[in-house]
């Protein structure tokens, strides 16, 4: 066993709200609370997955802390997933949670918990000069979470993180991207994704702040309002942002604006640059508990066309056939298997298959050119959806763009498209089309071109694949 210590600064604030916040002292009063109530109902423990189910992304972080705290590890179950998943997640890791009743597991877990009592206005809070620290330790080797992959491309499996890979990510991101005591990542993404989880622990390991919107608070306001100095954004994020002068202003102020969860558009990166923000492109995964490459501070605009660099020098390799590969540190546990058993399935030399395909260039930066999995034939030609996708999202007014598969008596299988305008712009597939065909060939021109399903698309999320394919489907069908 390879013990853990987390120290940070006691009176910084660990939690910012609008107009509060909560120190760390007081944040892991919080948490030391939880704790006593898994250990008085035998919730948690070494061995165990205490499942996590709690809106407020505050309290889903907490709870996963004294599940750690017990020496076990958090489920982490998504409350807005649709009812068939949560249930088949809930079922999945249900077998592995041995001492857990389920009437405590209830009141402990699934309840809605207050904001806690020690919420202060930000004139109240005490003086953040203390040097002193609170520690936390934990098994740095052991199960730390659980959690879902997006299944983009294929079933959702439930990932195993051990603290070591979560905290080996976050401080080669910290170290990279400047993250102090007097910084604060906004929280614009669900801790219930690896991404989100991230945030947390970065902030941890540098006493900085976790900036957490308020319910249902647009994007743009908790960007004005908490003056976040880093921000995690997805592509169609950051486009929105950008027409809102007040939200494009704060992003320009902060120290990193990330981009992940796919491509960025090269003319909104061009864009974002002509405004100001310091982006950062980063490429990574559940796996690898987050990013596991990213561009560097300043770099040129043409570096911010990759997807950047390693964190670590040698975690990243390409095959033979072109598919990325990775190692390290950072890599996860494996996959829970029914029997409550982790298969980790690496190569002979310990590299870990991604299934994206790419290169690295000549400054060893990353570029990401699909999936593998992805690809599909058509008339006996091969197409790679993500190579139609960065086409459509090249036509002015498009925010957005996922191209799949569908069956054709004639060419065996053929593309159609789902495309999000920008608002106020009418949908015009035959003028669409009509600039695809100027850089694309006809076979690889989808078939149709569908209004953006908003029901199959969380914010901030990237989209599932599976969900589109079915809906394409209906509607070749309709």
């Amino acid at each position: 066993m390879t013990i853990l210590r987390l120290e940070t600064e006691p009176l910084r604030p660990a939690l910012v709200y609008a107009g509060q916040r909560v120190t760390y002292t007081e944040w892991w009063d919080w948490v030391d609370e939880l704790t006593e109530e898994f250990v008085e109902g035998k919730d948690a423990g070494p061995g165990r997955f205490t499942l996590v189910c709690i809106e407020e992304p505050e309290d889903a972080a907490a709870h996963m802390l004294a599940a750690l705290n017990c020496g076990g590890a958090a489920g982490m179950i998504d409350p807005a997933w649709p009812t068939r998943r949560w249930l088949t997640s809930v079922v999945f890791l249900a077998p592995h949670r041995r001492a857990t009743r389920e009437r405590k597991w209830q009141r402990n877990v699934l309840r809605k918990p207050e904001r806690p009592a020690f919420l202060r206005t930000n004139e109240e809070a005490a003086s953040p000069d203390n040097r002193s620290f609170c520690s936390f330790t934990f098994d740095r080797d052991a199960p730390a979470a659980a959690i879902f992959t997006s299944g983009s491309s294929g079933a959702p499996k439930a990932a195993v993180l051990s603290a070591g890979n979560i905290l080996s990510g976050a401080r080669a991101v910290n170290r990279i991207l400047d993250l102090g005591a007097r910084d604060r990542w906004l929280l614009s993404l669900s801790p219930y994704h690896v991404s989100g989880l991230s945030i947390v622990f970065r902030c941890l390991l540098a006493s900085a702040a976790v900036a957490v919107p308020g319910e249902d608070e647009p994007l743009a306001e908790a960007i004005v309002s908490l003056q976040p100095t880093h921000v995690s954004l997805v592509a169609t994020q950051l486009y929105r942002l950008l027409r809102d002068e007040k939200s494009t202003e704060a992003l320009a102020k902060c120290k990193a604006v990330v981009m992940g969860g796919g491509p960025t558009p090269e003319p909104l990166v061009r864009e974002a640059l002509a405004r100001g923000i310091k982006l950062v492109m980063s490429y990574g995964m559940t796996e690898t508990a987050a990013m596991i490459c990213c561009t560097r501070p300043g770099d040129a605009a043409e570096r911010l066309l990759s997807s950047g660099k390693p964190l670590v020098d040698g975690t990243v390799s390409i095959s033979a056939a072109g598919e990325i590969l990775v190692r390290g540190d950072q890599l996860f546990l494996g996959y829970l298997q029914p029997d409550g058993s982790l298969h980790r399935p690496l190569t002979e030399e310990g590299w870990f298959r991604t299934g994206d395909l790419g290169h690295l260039d000549e400054a060893g930066y990353l570029h990401v050119t699909g999936r593998r999995d992805n690809m599909f034939i058509s008339g006996g030609e091969n197409i790679q959806p993500e190579e139609i996708e960065a086409a459509l999202r090249a036509i002015a007014g498009v925010e957005e763009a996922i191209v799949v598969p569908v069956e054709d008596a004639e060419w065996g299988r053929r593309p159609v498209a789902f495309v999000r305008l920008e608002e106020g712009r009418a949908r015009d597939p035959a003028a669409i089309e009509t600039r695809l065909r100027e850089i694309l060939p006809g076979y690889k021109i989808p078939r149709a071109i569908y209004p953006w399903p908003a029901d199959l698309v969380r914010p901030g999320l990237k989209p599932a694949r599976r969900d589109f394919e079915g809906r394409a489907k209906e509607l070749a069908t309709d």
